[in-house]
């Protein structure tokens, strides 16, 4: 089988290795002049399965209020009405209730750990150079109830594989000593030892050479997708500026773009773009060590080899590709203040911004397209795209070879 796919970040070309592995062709078509040059560019840099939390959650919506009024510097809302938004919305507010987010949770938790071993069987079979670390994660947290209401997360998530403990202030301060440089507004935490760190952009330019390296394997970039040519329940091809594409099959892996290229094809697919910031300076000697998720601040900081990337922000502003200075300048201040030693934050590596593709329940769209036998969807990882990549890429592989076993740890 030939199967093309749309799409050279993290979810495309794991998708594409995957498929490789199981003997298929591949052509995968991107307009950028390199891979891995969206969301999968400059994100945090953690691999965090035990906290793949969807971002619709009761406690959210307490916080709703303060959001839309702009009382929360991490997250912002443009008011640009859309039919489309208003819908997402409203899908958005249903998977608020307590029901869902438990329900969303453990399902995106069994992907996350399903993702992991996946990840893990790449990295003992060919050594890639990503700056991979199994280093831990620490999520701090602001209050006492907060602690008690982790607590109870965590139950939940060691039943799936997780390995989580609630510790207090004192205790996490022996974990990660560079945290006693920082103020003194957190009350505890949680330590999650399953959890890792790695570049996507490295990780995905070094799986792409070793796809290059199976005669199956063709790469197009800088080309630009004019849109999908539908037929009777069938894609009959790829048009581009360089000409039409034909594959037996398609993967639609194009993250946060992906409903714009599915307008032409009656497929209104619940993706919004939550556009996000990172910034990545070199490191200091009083960087930490564990990945740290400031959960008050929605910000991580996380060790890439000789750097420091400081991610966060939720901006639903639609497609704007703008990097704001003063976004990036927030994130500064807030690592310069957690960890003042963590960085010459004076040094800017490289400066992003980046749309993850999210949907209302956080949960991704990973399968067939209706009304189409040859069309599969790869797309709305949120703000897991890096942690969840190899394990979805196997799913879409398992579901394109026939199989049923591997999505049943999905569902």
């Amino acid at each position: 089988m030939h199967v093309g796919i749309l799409g050279a970040g993290v979810i495309g070309i794991t998708t594409a290795y995957s498929l490789l592995r199981r003997g298929m062709r591949v052509t995968v078509i991107d307009r950028a002049s390199g891979v891995a040059q969206g969301a999968s560019f400059g994100n945090g840099g953690q691999l965090s399965y035990s906290y793949v939390n969807p971002l619709a959650s009761p406690d959210l919506l307490k916080g709703l209020p303060r959001m839309i009024v702009g009382g929360d510097p991490a997250f912002r809302i443009q008011y640009a009405p859309s039919i489309k938004l208003v819908q997402w919305g409203l899908q958005f507010l249903m998977n608020c209730r307590s029901a869902a987010t438990a329900r969303n949770t453990a399902r995106l938790t069994r992907l996350a750990i399903f993702s992991r071993t996946a990840l893990h069987r790449i990295v003992e079979e060919h050594n890639l150079d990503f700056h991979f670390r199994r280093n831990g994660k620490i999520v701090l947290l602001a209050s006492t109830a907060d602690l008690s209401h982790a607590r109870n997360a965590c139950e939940m998530k060691n039943t799936l594989g997780c390995a989580m403990r609630v510790l207090d202030r004192s205790a996490l301060i022996d974990l990660e000593p560079s945290l006693a440089d920082g103020p003194n507004d957190f009350v505890g935490g949680i330590y999650a030892a399953i959890d890792e760190a790695g570049d996507s952009h490295a990780f995905v330019q070094r799986l792409v050479d070793l796809c290059h390296r199976s005669p199956d394997f063709h790469l197009h970039l800088g080309t630009n997708i004019k849109q999908i040519r539908p037929g009777s329940r069938r894609i009959t091809a790829i048009e581009t500026d360089q000409g039409d594409f034909t594959a037996d099959a398609y993967v639609l892996a194009l993250g946060a773009e992906s409903p714009l290229m599915t307008r032409n094809l009656r497929l209104n697919l619940p993706i919004y773009p939550l556009k996000g910031y990172s910034v990545t300076v070199p490191i200091g000697e009083g960087a930490p060590v564990a990945s740290v998720t400031d959960s008050r601040n929605r910000t991580v900081f996380c060790a890439l080899g000789d750097d420091l990337r400081i991610a966060g922000i939720a901006e639903l502003v639609g497609y704007d590709q703008r990097v704001e200075q003063k976004r990036i300048d927030q994130l500064i201040r807030l690592a310069q203040k957690r960890f003042p030693g963590g960085g010459d934050y004076a040094t800017v590596i490289n400066r992003w911004q980046g749309w993850r593709p999210l949907t209302p329940s956080s949960l991704p769209l990973i399968g067939p397209a209706p009304q189409y036998d040859n069309l599969f969807i790869n797309a709305g990882h949120g703000l897991f795209g890096w942690t969840l990549a190899c394990g979805s890429a196997e799913l879409i592989a398992e579901w394109m070879n026939g199989k049923e076993t591997a999505r049943v740890a999905f569902r």
